[in-house]
């Protein structure tokens, strides 16, 4: 058993090129009370959501805007390619009015309405392209 509590300062954060970055930090005694585990939970607040998509079409996925039309609208030029595989794109503030809008490189678009996006923490949404 540990003669002295530690105090530990935890911080971890999303990275990648695509969506919010979401940031924890924690202050924490180790050991903890009742073990000798740190156990903090890296929950996302619901007013985000995780996407991510599957392209089933006949041609790649050249660009995406997430929250199209909305101020927090985000319009990134992206590889998803047309072999069914599920890709992480990143977190994005969720509304119920949310729209995802693919443009392929043929320019044929698919825009994706009424989304079924939980207002839960740890929220996610596949888009199926």
């Amino acid at each position: 058993m540990w003669a002295v509590p530690l105090i530990f300062n935890i911080t971890a954060s999303t990275s990648g090129t695509y969506g919010a970055t979401i940031s924890w930090s924690y202050t924490d005694n180790f050991p903890a009370s009742g073990g000798d585990d740190l156990d903090e939970p890296l929950d996302v607040e619901s007013s985000y959501f995780y996407l991510t998509a599957v392209n089933t079409s006949t041609v790649a996925v050249k660009s995406l805007i997430v929250n199209e039309g909305l101020t927090s609208q985000t319009n990134k030029t992206m590889n998803i390619p047309n072999n069914g595989n599920t890709y992480g794109i990143g977190y994005y503030l969720a509304f119920s009015n949310t729209v995802i809008q693919a443009t392929y490189t043929d320019n044929s678009i698919t825009t994706l309405y009424s989304l079924p996006i939980p207002n839960t923490s740890n929220a996610s949404y596949t888009a199926d392209l």
